[in-house]
């Protein structure tokens, strides 16, 4: 099985999103897929490499070199050292809308998953978490949302 996942740069409980990962019974063969950032993506990443090892991980980021500055340090490179890292190809449109990698990354991740499972935090209407639950919910793969006020 493959599974995505997004959350909050902020992160989450760990307890909870471990939990979660365990209810998954997650096995030799199976795939997670993060986006490499900080917070819950580093969270997952440095839980499976602990508690599941035989599981495979795939980050998957955006096209790097064209990140706006400010977001290159929102990486966790520890997280990115704990799988194989997936990086998105350049895009020309890129050059005139650069946030538009982390929707091309988030879209990739929904591609490349079987399910995808979220951790929330609070209730902001727009952001990568909710854009990536909005295309789960349209591919059929939202396996489950999990929040926290």
């Amino acid at each position: 099985m493959r599974f995505g996942f997004t959350g909050s740069q902020s992160g989450f409980p760990e307890e909870k999103i471990l939990e979660v990962l365990k209810t998954l019974n997650l096995k030799k063969g199976d795939v997670v897929f993060t986006g490499g950032c900080v917070g819950v993506d580093a969270q997952i990443a440095q839980l499976v490499s602990k508690h599941f090892p035989e599981v495979k991980q795939v980050i998957v980021v955006p096209y790097v070199q064209h990140l706006p500055k400010y977001n290159q340090n929102k990486l966790d490179k520890k997280a990115m050292s704990l799988g194989i890292v997936f990086q998105l190809p350049f895009k020309e449109e890129y050059n005139s809308h650069p946030f538009l990698c982390y929707r091309d990354r988030n879209q990739k991740i929904v591609d490349f998953s079987d399910q995808i499972i979220a951790f929330k935090k609070g209730n902001k209407p727009r952001s990568g978490t909710q854009m990536t639950i909005n295309m789960a919910k349209k591919a059929e793969k939202l396996h489950s949302i999990h929040k926290e006020d």
